[in-house]
């Protein structure tokens, strides 16, 4: 477990007791590839703070940062049935998405 093998990280964005957003990433290493890489736990905006650009860019500037620092690539993704806010604040900081990700879920229907 990373977070237990001190290999997770968590970036918080707001003054003290005043949270507006936070994210967790941690080093994955897949057993069926080479090498390593920086993923999300979470990557999270209070609603009331999530017009406001600058937090999400220093959330992501955290994840690329620290994948910068290991010298590893970061790989982020959104779950989600629509292309929301994440999916445009990640293509503006990060560029242009790369791959699929393919979702089944019984109850969802598929």
């Amino acid at each position: 477990n990373a977070l237990d093998a001190g290999r997770a990280w968590v970036g918080v964005v707001g003054a003290s007791g005043q949270l507006q957003g936070s994210v967790c990433v941690n080093v994955v290493e897949p057993w069926l590839e080479d090498g390593a890489y920086l993923t999300e736990k979470w990557n999270y905006i209070l609603p009331a703070f999530r017009r406001n650009g600058r937090i999400g860019a220093a959330l992501i500037a955290f994840c690329t940062t620290m994948a910068d620092e290991l010298g590893i690539p970061f790989l982020a993704a959104s779950m989600s049935h629509t292309k929301g806010g994440k999916c445009r604040s990640y293509e503006r900081h990060m560029g242009q998405p790369v791959g699929s990700v393919f979702f089944y879920s019984h109850a969802a229907g598929a």
